[in-house]
Parts: C-alpha cells; structure tokens; sequence
C-alpha cells in the first residue's frame, strides 16, 4: 500500500497528500474496543480502484472535532477521500459503489440470564454432555455465524439453576448492534464497556436455596427443591446460621476437588425464610464476595441437620473452627440451588427491576 503515516485531518500537507489519487483514510478510535481486520476491504478497494489510492491513518483521538465532521461518533468508518474532501462516492472497476462505510467493530455485550439446569451438566463446556456455556455458545454462532467464548461469573454444578446469573461476550454481529435486538434471540442483553469480566468483575454472589418440608413428595417440586420429609427447627437453623456470619476460614465448608486458593470468604448474609411456594416451604439466601466449590450445598446441607437434631450450633461452630469437612453436614443436592444474583460495584450495571426473576 502507499502509506502507513498517521496524519491529522488539519495538518497543512493534508491536501498535498491526497492530490495524486483517492486517500482511503483509516479511522482507529480508540474507545471503540477491539475492531476486525480492515485489511481485506482495504486490499479490495484499492483493487478496484487500480492502485490509484493512498492509505493513511487518521489519529482521531487527536483530533476529535475534525473527525467529527467525517461522521465518527466513537463507531469507526472508512470514508475516501480526492484532493483532500470527502466524497459522496466512488465507483470501481467492478461497479461497485464506495460510500461512507463503517468497520465493523466487536461490542461487548452482557447477558442476565435465567435457566432451570435439570437437563444440563453445569455450566462449564464438556464434552459429550450438554452445558450451559455450550447451549450459549451455539446460539450465538447460529445467529450471527461467529464462533464465541462466553464467560460465565461463576460455574454452577450440574442440575442447578439460576435466576440472574450474569455472563458475557464479545461479538462484531452487524445485524445485532441494540440490546433490543438481541432480546429477540437471547433474554436481557445489555452492551458493557471493553474491559468487563461477568466472573472478574464481580464484588459478590448471592444464592438461595430451595427446601420442600413436606411429609409427602411434592409431585411439581422434585427437579426443583430438596424434599425433606422430617419437620426442621427453624429457630435452631438459624441459630447456626449466625455463627457462619462474618470473615471466616470455610475449609470445612469446601469440596474437596476445589481448586481455589484461599478458602477465606465473607460471608455477609444468611437468611432463612419461611415460605409457601410452587417449589419450596423454605428458603436459605447466602450472600458472600465469592464462594468456594459446594459451599452453598455444603452449608445447606449442614442446617438441615441441624433442623433435623442430627447437629447442634456447637457442631457448626467447631466444625468452622477446626475446617474439618467431615465436621460439616452432607452436600445438599444441586437441584435445590438457584444462582440468585451476580453483585457488582455501584453504578456499573443497573438492571431493569422488570427484567429481574425473584
């Protein structure tokens, strides 16, 4: 190609630039976020045009009310140029007709999703099994031919489900540029800033688990909550529940394939509601900055036997202190966990009350 200069728009050897043929002028802004190769629409021009075109670089961050003028509103465009003005258009020798174009550009995009993972092995792509991440993964490639990665905030086990678990990727999909078109194909999707991470940039998770006390199966619920057919002492739940409140070493409350490096969490909130549902007769809601590998279950299933009198509040409390599991209670199964909410910090995301699922 001619050039690889970068140039400004009123620099005063502008003109002398572009007199001796057309000038295809390529826009980089910076806060656009990642954009595609122009490479092969510039080859494809400057074909068409027989050689008679120069290639520049405008540093549009330089010069931001020239760009201005040329139709950059922070999506970048390809527009050429003869003896230094912008033209309306240009027509090769295939006929084409070159106007002001616009490069396609990845858009970060954030999901909030909603999902009952009965049928699904967790969230996490494996192979030969159905996953969350995958069945994402593949929508998006049907709708827009792009092969994707999609990061979820955390990875549910397998037969959980989620309320508003967030996730995100990253995608050019020109016909896909509104959140409101993609809520046609996927549920709730907002545009993020380049830099956000649905899993890094978390500061907190709350989950809530679902438990059916009932003394018969509950015919609608069994995908749903735990059925626990011996009556709870709800007052002695929460009773234990207190002592795990605050900064603590959650050893105890940790599977034993988990691989993250420190077993210290906060965990700020557990509440235990009593309630009268399709799927459950109580709840447990745990609120934390993150959560270890089963911990939720692993809690769970330590205040049901404490509800049960298989445990009492000094059980829990040596087994936080001593971080034995073998102290702690069973895993409750995954079936009754629900991924509740993804917390972020304050003013980087505020969903629509009406999009959330309570």
């Amino acid at each position: 190609m001619a050039s690889d200069k970068v140039i400004h728009l009123e620099d005063s050897n502008f003109e002398e630039e572009t007199k001796s043929g057309y000038a295809l002028i390529d826009f980089w802004a910076a806060w656009c976020g990642p954009c595609v190769s122009l490479a092969p629409l510039i080859d494809e021009i400057a074909g068409d045009m027989e050689g008679k075109l120069k290639v520049c670089k405008l540093d549009v961050d330089k010069n931001m009310e020239s760009a201005a003028r040329f139709g950059v509103r922070g999506i970048p465009y390809i527009v050429l140029l003869k003896d230094g003005k912008e033209i309306d258009s240009v027509t090769g020798r295939t006929g084409k007709r070159y106007l002001k174009t616009r490069v396609p550009s990845a858009q970060n995009w954030l999901l909030l999703l909603t999902y009952e993972g009965t049928c699904y092995h967790g969230w996490q792509v494996q192979p030969n099994s159905p996953t969350i991440e995958e069945t994402l993964e593949q929508a998006v490639k049907r709708l827009t031919g792009e092969t994707v990665k999609v990061h979820g905030a955390g990875r549910t086990d397998s037969g959980v489900h989620a309320l508003n678990f967030t996730a995100n990727f990253t995608a050019i999909a020109e016909n896909f540029k509104t959140a409101e078109k993609w809520r046609v194909a996927l549920n709730a999707v907002l545009p993020l800033a380049a830099d956000f991470h649905a899993r890094h940039s978390a500061v907190g998770k709350r989950y809530r688990y679902l438990i059916s006390n009932l003394p018969y199966k509950p015919p609608f619920s069994l995908n749903q909550s735990w059925w626990v057919s011996q009556d709870l002492d709800i007052d002695l739940m929460r009773e234990a529940a207190d002592v795990l409140v605050g900064k603590h070493d959650f050893s105890a409350f940790r599977a034993a394939s988990c691989s993250s490096p420190s077993s210290v969490k906060d965990l700020r909130v557990i509440e235990i509601f009593e309630v009268r549902s399709r799927h459950s007769t109580l709840q447990i809601e745990m609120e934390a900055n993150s959560f270890l590998q089963h911990m939720v279950r692993i809690i769970a299933g330590t205040l049901v036997e404490v509800g049960r009198g298989y445990k009492n509040v000094e059980d829990v409390a040596q087994a936080l202190e001593n971080g034995q599991r073998k102290q702690a209670g069973k895993t409750a199964p995954g079936h009754g966990l629900y991924s509740l909410s993804v917390i972020y910090p304050e003013g980087m995301i505020e969903w629509p009350l009406e999009m959330l699922d309570n």
